[in-house]
């Protein structure tokens, strides 16, 4: 069974998405239908839209992201950074004692 609901003040715009995969039809409200359009690109359907700002990184995408040369200055910068920290709250702890 088939049906769309006529519009109201509120809810303007039916989109519906038809492939060969399943499908699911959603009612949005004008507000949430012109926020979509700001993200969406012409080539872009509103399921790609929806997927692109709901997409949940991964830590793996970052893999080989820096050289290896990188990796270890970053390392060492953030570890110089810890001892840093260390010694501030150690001396914070010393003070309040």
């Amino acid at each position: 069974m088939f049906w769309i609901r006529q519009p109201t003040e509120n809810f303007k715009y039916m989109y519906i998405h038809l492939l060969c995969m399943a499908t699911k039809s959603i009612t949005i409200t004008s507000e949430a239908y012109e926020r979509l359009t700001v993200f969406k690109e012409s080539n872009e359907s509103f399921s790609d839209v929806i997927n692109k700002l709901t997409k949940r990184d991964s830590l793996l995408d970052l893999v080989g992201v820096l050289s290896p040369k990188e990796a270890e200055e970053l390392e060492a910068s953030v570890n110089e950074s810890r001892k840093r920290m260390r010694k501030r709250m150690d001396e914070t702890a010393a003070r309040l004692r």
